[in-house]
């Protein structure tokens, strides 16, 4: 029943691209930290990973990070914010990224969504 309710969330999302009108990076992880949806400017910012873990494909990591913000979201349906840095082929980039529990009609958990906003201009200027 959840990954039903799962598949219908991500059919919706990918046949009305409601994700891909949204400025910044969204994807979307099972319980299982297992990507399996990213909008356009997630891969664009950090590269298309979906059916990777996000801990091997975002940090080189063979488990979940420390600070993962996703896992309170999991534990008790709480909103989690961090700061991460990456470098890239333009420099260092700062990401502020949010993560949510997305559940279905019935309120259970089934997945995480987080929103990834390149703040980068901002810590320069600090």
């Amino acid at each position: 029943m959840k990954n039903k309710s799962l598949e219908k969330i991500l059919k919706d999302i990918r046949e009305q691209e409601i994700l891909e009108s949204i400025g910044d990076a969204v994807s979307i992880q099972d319980t299982n930290f297992k990507i399996i949806f990213q909008n356009k400017t997630s891969k664009e910012i950090i590269g298309a990973h979906i059916g990777k873990y996000c801990y091997e494909a975002y940090a080189l990591r063979d488990k979940t990070c420390k600070d993962c913000p996703l896992e309170p979201g999991f534990a008790g349906g709480k909103t989690h914010t961090v700061e991460r840095s990456k470098p890239s082929d333009k420099g260092m980039i700062y990401l502020e990224i949010t993560a949510s529990a997305l559940r279905n009609l019935k309120g259970e958990i089934i997945a995480g969504i987080e929103v990834m906003r390149d703040i980068t201009n901002r810590k320069e200027t600090e």
